[in-house]
């Protein structure tokens, strides 16, 4: 890899008639990454990572995912299903010229990583999850572990309206809650700040009421790109048995890599480690294949 350029810019991209919004770091020949956020970040509260990868030579790609901005809005749950989310991905792929990248995601951006991978191979270089098992293995693990009990919020987000009224009028205990899960609870504040109104707090909860909604094709099968999962022994929202299981679902090339004491907030607690992971991973991959002199 080539050294980066830790400059941020900001480009936009439209598909089905949606405005998307992503920032761009580094030297745009380097190795490209799409990093994706989770529920409740924006793409913003990637920004450290980006730049981290940046200066460790990458080119990286950060969109707000849909639900974020007004003009990514779209009505109905159906328009929140995961192959919306992970055909954003591609369109931000071919929208930069892209033939292929690597993907990496937090969260429910995790979720969206693995389905990109196993339904667009060839589009991905390396795929790298970060607190998120491979599906299959998270709905395995529901009757062999505590990952129901650690699951129970999934329930409360399919209720309509009292979660964006929770978000909006008791932003404290909704803190309190994310601060439980390990996240700061000065940067659960700032999170929730961002959802404050109601159609905003209604796009990102939609994330969580299309999960249900996927054609069983949406729930991720077996990958072949070269796939990673970074968890975190203490993450209290996915259990010990949902990331042992994800090595039956990854392929042969597949790497695991357990942080001691790290929670699901490892982007925000623990960056110089994931940072570290993400280049090992993308430098045992280089792939000049894929892009394409179309880059603009």
């Amino acid at each position: 890899m080539c050294a980066g350029d830790s400059s941020t810019k900001l480009i936009r991209f439209e598909r089905d008639g949606l405005r998307f919004t992503a920032f761009e770091f580094g030297d745009p020949e380097a190795e490209p990454i799409i990093l994706l956020h989770g529920f409740p970040e924006s793409a913003q509260d990637f920004h450290p990572l980006g730049e981290a990868l940046a200066a460790a030579g990458c080119y990286v790609l950060i969109p707000e995912v849909r639900g974020r901005e007004p003009l990514a809005r779209p009505k109905g749950r159906l328009a929140y299903r995961l192959d919306e989310y992970a055909a954003d991905v591609i369109a931000l792929l071919s929208r930069r010229g892209l033939d292929s990248a690597h993907i990496v995601g937090h969260d429910l951006g995790g979720a969206v990583a693995w389905l990109v991978a196993s339904s667009n191979p060839s589009r991905v270089r390396t795929m790298t999850s970060i607190s998120m098992p491979h599906p299959r293995a998270y709905l395995a693990s529901l009757l062999s572990s505590k990952q129901a009990f650690q699951s129970w919020y999934l329930l409360l987000m399919q209720l309509p309206f009292l979660p964006e009224l929770l978000v909006m009028w008791t932003p404290a205990l909704v803190e309190v809650i994310l601060s439980r899960m390990g996240l700061d609870a000065d940067l659960a504040r700032k999170y929730l700040r961002r959802l404050k109104s109601f159609d905003s707090a209604v796009g990102a909860i939609n994330w969580y009421r299309g999960l249900p909604l996927g054609r069983r094709s949406d729930v991720a099968g077996p990958i072949s790109p070269p796939a990673s999962l970074i968890w975190g022994s203490c993450d209290a929202v996915v259990s010990k048995r949902a990331a042992e299981l994800t090595n039956e679902w990854s392929g042969a090339s597949y790497t695991f890599t357990c942080l001691e004491g790290g929670s699901h907030w490892l982007v925000e607690q623990r960056l110089e480690e994931v940072t570290r992971s993400i280049v090992s991973i993308v430098g045992a991959h280089p792939n000049d294949v894929g892009a394409t002199d179309a880059r603009n």
